[in-house]
């Protein structure tokens, strides 16, 4: 019976596994075009489209597709499963990956829009890694939210917990946030 109590109160003082962040590269500067598939992809208008390959990121092949004034960020498994997440301006530089000793969890990708004032302002996608589906499950305003980057990641360490359903803005909802959460459920 001693036994058994001392190792209760060993698994009890063990710290649980801490959420790490990885990085991998994300958008036009970082990534490799693909000339052979950007042939393939039609004409959108006066634009030409670009495909670009970013690498292979936790068991995810990601890709950034330039159409006309659409951005398409691709996370492609290895069982055939693509979940895209969309926005009318840029994606990136980076894609935060969110989760314990290199298996995330979730994903936290910075997307671009033009704001009320014209100028780029951006929002953070807060994507859950599931394991039979990914999918959008927040947006924070960079701007409306003071501290947007904590917000996205404590919204990240509990994707586990989280519906696919519906995705939702995430603290104070300002413009751009909007639109890019309408951009994307509009699909």
């Amino acid at each position: 019976m001693k036994t058994l109590l001392a190792l209760a109160a060993f698994a009890v003082a063990l710290p649980a596994a801490a959420t790490e962040s990885q990085y991998s590269p994300l958008g036009s500067k970082a990534c490799r075009l693909d000339k052979a598939a950007s042939r393939k992809i039609p004409r959108h208008e006066d634009f030409d489209p670009m495909l670009y390959r970013c690498g292979t990121a936790n068991g995810r092949a990601v890709s950034v597709t330039y159409h006309g004034l659409n951005v398409r960020v691709s996370l492609a498994r290895k069982d055939g499963k693509t979940f895209e997440v969309f926005t009318p301006y840029d994606a990136g530089p980076k894609i935060e990956w969110r989760g314990q000793k290199g298996a995330a969890t979730a994903a936290i990708l910075r997307l671009s829009a033009r704001g009320d004032d014209g100028r780029p302002s951006s929002v953070l996608a807060v994507v859950k890694l599931g394991p039979e589906q990914d999918c959008l499950i927040g947006i924070v305003d960079a701007k409306t939210n003071p501290q947007a980057n904590d917000l996205a990641r404590q919204t990240a360490d509990a994707a586990g917990s989280r519906s696919c359903s519906k995705p939702e803005i995430l603290g104070a909802a300002g413009s751009v946030a909007r639109e890019i959460l309408d951009f994307n459920v509009s699909r």
